[in-house]
């Protein structure tokens, strides 16, 4: 099967770990900021937030202009830190090939233990069922599964949310094709720009740029 790369991306996260903590909250629209009367930034919106357009790095008045009855929380960075050191207490019981890659993010390699689990999907769906079971319902993740980073990556955005996405080794040719180079983390609208002066577009064209 070759190598496999478990992308793990925590849903909303900060929202969600305060909707946990808090039932009152649940299933309503909240963000996590600084004081909304300063004019602080969001750092995490819930799903409920998200569907009025509300985003990470929009300001909290922006938030309160697309939905009004928003619910502002302070953010709590003791609380988050100690979710992250729940899940990941989790993830190394199933290999210690895991890699911290922010608070709400990691990257696993499950070459050699997906097959014990059934197969990659199964062993994505048993983390899942793992994380409401130990960590509470409304804390869940979306995971992307590929044969590197980079495509793992990509997957775990076609996922959100709480989804999985598996990009197996055929499907690679046609992902490249269709992924727009800002796509990848690191490529902003400068180089971006650069790039589609020089006709690159996709991934694809990336590659085959002498």
């Amino acid at each position: 099967m070759g190598t496999l790369i478990m992308h793990i991306d925590m849903d909303s996260y900060f929202a969600s770990v305060e909707q946990q903590a808090n039932p009152h909250l649940r299933g309503k629209p909240i963000v996590v900021s600084g004081r909304p009367d300063i004019h602080s930034v969001v750092a995490a919106a819930s799903k409920e937030a998200k569907r009025y357009g509300i985003r990470s790095g929009m300001t909290t008045w922006e938030a309160k202009k697309l939905c009004p009855h928003v619910i502002f929380v302070p953010g709590d960075p003791a609380k988050y830190e100690t979710m992250t050191r729940r899940f990941l207490t989790i993830l190394i019981r199933y290999t210690p090939m895991v890699e911290v890659y922010s608070i709400d993010e990691v990257f696993m390699d499950i070459t050699q233990e997906a097959p014990r689990w059934g197969g990659p999907l199964a062993l994505a769906r048993r983390i899942q069922a793992d994380f409401r079971r130990e960590l509470g319902e409304w804390i869940t993740c979306s995971i992307g599964i590929a044969t590197n980073k980079l495509l793992a990556k990509l997957a775990v955005e076609e996922a959100k949310p709480a989804g999985i996405r598996w990009i197996r080794p055929e499907e690679v040719p046609r992902v490249l094709e269709r992924t727009q180079v800002e796509s990848v983390c690191g490529i902003g609208p400068r180089i971006a720009r650069r790039l589609h002066h020089m006709g690159v577009w996709t991934l694809a064209d990336l590659g085959r740029f002498p």
